[in-house]
């Protein structure tokens, strides 16, 4: 058999040589929907990344509140009823801790006290040395307005308290 010019299957090969626009249009489509897919994908991942990042320092700075409050907690000598204007009570502690003398030892005989209270604008930590201390004078915030401090005594008596219960409770969101 004599092949011809005009053989039907050469001139369907000669015809596909190119794509047809319903082809290329129907390509973008599909590239275009995956592309929305994998943008969305990276902006749940990066919402999801950025939540836990807002944990992490929510949690660090409760951490670094109540490690402040145990190592004044375990210095302390007793919880003082009232110092000044402050009054140990469920929003406010005052510790009385032993001064220190120039060595960096403790005194039996003087106390500093260390206030640490919790406002409306946050937590703040308050050292009054005695005249005789070598402990440094500090007012320090300690967190901002969105973390608060509630303090529960064992006791009736503050100068007998055995046990000091903190709840240490921080309302930003990190979700």
């Amino acid at each position: 058999m004599k092949r011809t010019r005009d053989n039907p299957v050469r001139r369907l090969r000669h015809r596909q040589r190119g794509l047809t626009l319903i082809e290329v249009v129907t390509a973008m489509g599909i590239v275009a929907v995956a592309g929305t897919l994998l943008v969305r994908a990276y902006m749940v991942t990066y919402k999801g990344i950025d939540a836990q990042h807002a944990k992490l320092e929510q949690m660090s700075t409760v951490r670094s509140v109540l490690w402040r409050l145990k190592c004044d907690l375990r210095a302390a000598a007793e919880v003082a009823p009232t110092f000044r204007t402050y009054q140990s009570g469920e929003r406010t502690l005052v510790l009385e801790v032993p001064a220190l003398d120039a060595q960096g030892r403790a005194r039996a005989d003087r106390r500093d006290r260390v206030v640490y209270e919790s406002t409306p604008t946050g937590v703040t930590r308050l050292v009054v040395p005695d005249a005789e201390s070598t402990r440094p004078a500090a007012r320090q915030t300690l967190t901002g307005k969105a973390t608060t401090l509630a303090f529960a005594y064992d006791g009736t008596d503050l100068r007998d308290c055995a046990l000091v219960t903190v709840h240490i409770e921080d309302k930003r969101r990190s979700d």
